[in-house]
């Protein structure tokens, strides 16, 4: 699969979190969200690689004060999402320090989240918040 098309499966799977987020079906979310990972067999590696890249995506699009709930609950199920697959895979083809840089910088970023917005997301917002 060329490198284009995943990261347009990226946008795609954004999209679709958006909007089940703001329909507040976490069930189907999270069905959802693993299918995503299941759709596609690549190497621990290359899934290390293109999550890094996501969360360094994320972590420049940072929280606003003026970002909706879905926005907000979004961002957080997709850093999640991602600092899993980094977590998972990191072994495979990272240095340490590599991971820990992009690890918290992007955690950094849950102290500038609208916490009034975090609600169906408060779960992994506590697991994110507890490693930074």
């Amino acid at each position: 699969m060329a490198p284009l098309f995943r990261k347009h499966l990226f946008l795609e799977q954004r999209e679709l979190i958006q909007l089940l987020v703001l329909l507040k079906d976490f069930q189907l979310l999270r069905f959802i969200v693993l299918a995503f990972k299941m759709s596609e067999k690549i190497s621990a590696a290359e899934a290390y690689e293109l999550a890094v890249e996501e969360l360094f995506r994320l972590r420049d699009k940072r929280p606003l004060p003026d970002w909706t709930s879905g926005e907000a609950e979004a961002w957080v199920f997709d850093v999640h999402t991602q600092w899993s697959i980094c977590n998972q895979n990191w072994g495979a083809a990272a240095e340490e320090h590599e991971w820990h840089d992009v690890e918290y910088s992007v955690l950094a970023e849950l102290g500038s989240l609208p916490l009034r917005h975090v609600v169906y997301s408060r779960e992994v917002y506590n697991i994110l918040a507890s490693r930074g």
